[in-house]
């Protein structure tokens, strides 16, 4: 979003003055699309066609639409549960609160407990913690490396993971060599940053996390890729990520409407090698 002014303009009527959100105005023009002739038509259909404008100086916000609303079934429910016991068991943070709410009110806690490498440090931890050693070792020898391995790990996301990340299709990833495989998968809406409302959790406690886990434990590559704007997601497996130096998602401010804005900076992904 750009901060400026916002003003709507119709044709043949007065100009409409529009509050100013939170985040910044916005400059904008509206205008009637069509002949003087039509005017009649498109009032009584109450349709109001917008040009919107930037300018000034960029501002980060947060969509602004409905909360996408989630209907987990029990078998959601008790991979939610454990995950979040194996987060208080790895932070020694905890929570009165059940099911996903749970969940991201014991990582938010911890994103205001802990600096950026400690949040990444435990959470990787946790994950280990979530899935024994003896299945892990299994999988690696199993799922070994390969262009197989990522169409697997991708396909697999979607059915095993969506009461985490929410809805998700897998999509091709082409090659340098222009061949496509399906190893590329799409969150619509990562139900992580929807709910937290806060870049710094995305990165420091979904995006490296599971990075990490993924590659270090499991054997195959994984770069996690969030669009801040409006909080879709793409997961590639086979590709490695690039440090997290070079990571363009830790020089993303956080959102104006963060629900943890007032205990820490705005740059809640902020880059530190450092507890």
């Amino acid at each position: 979003m750009e901060a400026g002014s916002l003003s709507l303009r119709c044709t043949g009527m007065k100009s409409l003055k529009v509050p100013k959100c939170s985040s910044g105005p916005i400059e904008a023009s509206v205008k009637f699309m069509g002949s003087r002739n039509s005017m009649n038509s498109i009032k009584s259909r109450r349709k109001v066609y917008c040009v919107l404008t930037n300018s000034s100086q960029k501002i980060v916000s947060a969509p602004i639409v409905k909360k996408t609303e989630y209907k987990d079934n029990w078998i959601e429910k008790m991979a939610i549960n454990y995950l979040c016991h194996c987060v208080q068991e790895s932070t020694g943070i905890s929570t009165d609160m059940v099911g996903y709410e749970g969940l991201i009110d014991v990582i938010s806690k911890v994103s205001q407990s802990f600096s950026p490498v400690v949040q990444r440090e435990l959470i990787s931890h946790a994950l280990h913690q979530a899935v024994p050693d003896f299945i892990l070792a299994f999988a690696r020898v199993i799922l070994r490396p390969s262009k197989s391995t990522s169409q697997y790990f991708a396909a697999s996301t979607p059915i095993l993971f969506k009461w985490l990340v929410g809805d998700c299709e897998v999509r091709q990833t082409e090659n340098v060599d222009g061949s496509k495989e399906k190893t590329t998968v799409y969150l619509k809406k990562c139900r992580i940053l929807e709910s937290s409302n806060c870049v710094g959790v995305c990165t420091n406690q979904c995006k490296i996390p599971s990075q990490r886990f993924i590659g270090q434990y499991l054997g195959t590559p994984m770069t996690l890729t969030p669009n801040f704007d409006d909080m879709s997601c793409e997961i590639v497996f086979g590709k490695i990520p690039p440090p997290i130096e070079e990571d363009p998602a830790f020089r993303q401010p956080c959102y104006n409407l963060c629900k943890l804005k007032k205990p820490h900076t705005d740059n809640c992904a902020e880059l530190k090698t450092t507890p």
